[in-house]
């Protein structure tokens, strides 16, 4: 009987610590999170939660979030230029030019002097994104405009 009993009060007690368990290494992982500056699927499911978007910004916005907010700033520079009214700038307004800037900045670097420009005044070129899509270029440009248009710019 004892031995029964003592099961009973184990099974118990662990039942008591799971939730417990849950919640402190949630607890511990934001703490983590809080420290390490990178993006993570906590901030986009913040952004979710946060922007009354819909479409192509909505799908931009979780995008910027993940592969251009960790070296550009919508507002101002940083890493790399703020990248509010890009299209004002340099060759962005040619999409054709964008999209072979963002898979390949080295190579595009080499026949235009706006790109040069901006790895001399940043120190750094641009990372590339050789698989992503035209669409999902397409969609961090309705999101930025969509920020833009927000801002009254």
């Amino acid at each position: 009987m004892t031995r029964q009993l003592n099961y009973i009060v184990q099974g118990f007690l662990l039942a008591l610590m799971i939730p417990i368990a849950g919640s402190v290494v949630e607890k511990i992982s934001h703490v983590a999170l809080a420290d390490n500056p990178t993006l993570t699927i906590t901030d986009a499911e913040k952004a979710k939660q946060e922007a009354p978007l819909e479409g192509a910004a909505y799908e931009g916005k979780i995008i910027y979030i993940y592969k251009c907010a960790a070296c550009h700033n919508l507002f101002r520079g940083g890493t790399g230029p703020s990248i509010l009214r890009f299209e004002d700038r340099g060759p962005w307004s040619d999409r054709q030019s964008l999209y072979a800037w963002i898979r390949n900045p080295a190579e595009f670097m080499k026949t235009n002097s706006y790109a040069r420009g901006l790895k001399e005044a940043y120190g750094s070129m641009m990372t590339a994104f050789p698989d992503i899509t035209d669409e999902e270029i397409d969609n961090i440009v309705a999101y930025i405009n969509y920020v833009r248009k927000q801002r009254g710019d």
